[in-house]
């Protein structure tokens, strides 16, 4: 079932300097549904609209860099917002 949509909002900077990092991969998937993958900008930020409420898995991938995985937890009506700041390999 499928209560609401909402969307994130996502910020991609590499640890310590702090620069944001673009052409990051970000892949969302809620569970038994596609996964759905956005490129962050030039300033490191990509935003996914429509997406479904609850948690859901976010991967984060950068060239260079040690990616991330987290779950975040969507709610209706709010675009969420996550910081990742990967370190360089």
């Amino acid at each position: 079932t499928n209560p609401g949509k909402a969307g994130l909002v996502v910020t991609v900077v590499e640890a310590i300097s702090f620069i944001p990092l673009a052409d990051a991969s970000v892949v969302v998937q809620a569970p038994e549904n596609p996964a759905v993958e956005l490129k962050t900008d030039a300033n490191g930020k990509c935003t996914f609209d429509g997406l479904l409420v609850g948690t859901n898995s976010v991967k984060v991938e950068a060239a260079g860099h040690v990616g991330q995985s987290v779950e975040v937890t969507i709610k209706t009506g709010v675009f969420s917002r996550r910081r990742f700041e990967l370190v360089k390999i």
